[in-house]
């Protein structure tokens, strides 16, 4: 998941550089969001049978994880088109940021 949200940024950089947000990269952040909530089901299902996380702030940064993209996606939608890629930039970076620290307190 961290390397689709990586290629996420990757796109969101490119789009920052040109202004404008392309269909592929709204596409792909819905590719990422799947992934994000298939291991968000699997991670809900560790922590029920007993395997909990390494550290309780996990349970932090994997719901920021969750709800990071659609966050981001409903401001981008509600701002003016101009400001749109910096902040589809900045949402993904720190989806992304949140993702890595989730995977390190997440291992057990």
């Amino acid at each position: 998941m961290v390397v689709l949200l990586a290629g996420a940024l990757a796109l969101a950089i490119v789009a920052a550089i040109r202004r404008r947000i392309p269909a592929l990269l709204l596409r792909y952040l819905v590719l990422c969001e799947a992934a994000i909530g298939v291991q968000a089901v699997l991670g809900i299902s560790l922590a029920v049978i007993g395997r909990r996380p390494h550290e309780g702030l996990h349970f932090v940064y994997g719901p920021a994880v969750l709800l990071g993209l659609p966050v981001t996606l409903r401001i981008v939608r509600r701002q003016p088109t101009a400001q749109a890629p910096l902040t589809m930039l900045l949402g993904t970076a720190l989806v992304l940021g949140a993702a890595l620290r989730a995977l390190s307190t997440g291992a057990t």
